[in-house]
């Protein structure tokens, strides 16, 4: 009798266990058929090329492009992983190899905390406390200084306003480190102990046990922790919304004001009167629904990897 209570209780907890793992997998192919299916009348009346390579932007006349919503999101993405890694990277190394005991769980409390605040609060703080302090200090400071290399001027020409692609990329590299910080110290800590005891041992220091044992081990780690960071940069919507002014037209500085993907959905989604506006706004988040996943996914090939290392 117990032998066939237990069986019932096996096959129940297998059927509620495996229906929600499947729902994940149902409930992302639902969103890709969606998305497909409204998306389909600017696919017929734009073309793949012809959408993603167009500048054009107006609802009046019925002429939709998504080439600068697409290079706004790659570019603060980019220059938001450019800032946000080496910080990230830092922080993992000081809390696995360096920080002593006590230290090591306030500053994984604290990195955590700040993966909690609501995205909406990092876009207010940055409109009425970072945008001044960029506009007045940090942005004419580098106008001044790498500004004026030939390499490195184009980047930064323009009025310094506060409201661009620098602030709105120095928000998001903000709001990806502890994502990246976290990850990165979990595959520093797969690192076996014995392999770096081994290298202590015969007169390695500390950061050569770093740069030669600890780097190299945890590297697909921590570059499948920079990818799940790409992917949450691709997606964020509010606190860009607040500081990057949403003007469609492609930047020529990180002093320009520019759009996302997400802003414009955020922002022109209720005002999209008509079913081609609509199902243009669709097509672009088919498109960034594709080029997330295809990140995350090969993310998480690299995380597996580092795994079974």
């Amino acid at each position: 009798m117990k032998k066939q209570k237990g069986k019932f209780t096996d096959i129940v907890f297998l059927s509620i266990t495996a229906f929600t793992a499947f729902s994940i997998i149902a409930i992302s192919f639902g969103i890709f058929v969606v998305l497909f299916k409204e998306s389909l009348p600017a696919m017929n009346k734009f073309g793949f090329e012809g959408f993603i390579f167009s500048t054009e932007w107006d609802p009046v006349q019925e002429t939709f492009g998504a080439a600068p919503a697409l290079i706004g999101t790659l570019i603060t993405s980019f220059f938001a992983l450019l800032l946000a890694v080496p910080i990230a990277t830092g922080i993992a190394i000081f809390i696995t190899e360096i920080a002593p005991s006590f230290l090591k769980g306030i500053i994984g409390t604290a990195i955590e905390l700040l993966a909690a605040i609501p995205s909406i609060i990092y876009g207010m703080w940055g409109l009425f406390t970072l945008a001044p302090i960029m506009s007045r200090y940090i942005e004419p400071f580098f106008q001044s200084t790498i500004g004026k290399l030939p390499l490195f001027n184009k980047l930064f020409e323009g009025t310094p306003l506060g409201v661009d692609l620098f602030t709105a990329s120095i928000i998001l590299s903000i709001m990806i480190i502890p994502f990246t910080a976290s990850i990165a110290r979990d595959s520093f800590n797969l690192t076996p102990a014995v392999l770096k005891e081994s290298a202590y041992a015969i007169g390695a220091t500390k950061w050569e046990v770093v740069k030669n044992i600890v780097m190299p081990y945890s590297k697909l780690g921590v570059l499948g922790g920079v990818g799940l960071s790409l992917g949450r940069a691709l997606g964020e919507t509010m606190a860009v919304a607040f500081v990057l002014g949403n003007l469609n037209q492609i930047p020529t500085s990180l002093f320009d004001a520019a759009a996302t993907v997400t802003v414009k959905l955020a922002n022109e989604f209720t005002e999209a009167d008509k079913d081609i506006y609509l199902s243009s706004l669709y097509y672009l988040a088919f498109l960034l629904f594709i080029m997330s996943f295809t990140i995350l996914a090969i993310a998480k090939l690299f995380l597996l990897k580092a795994e079974r290392k």
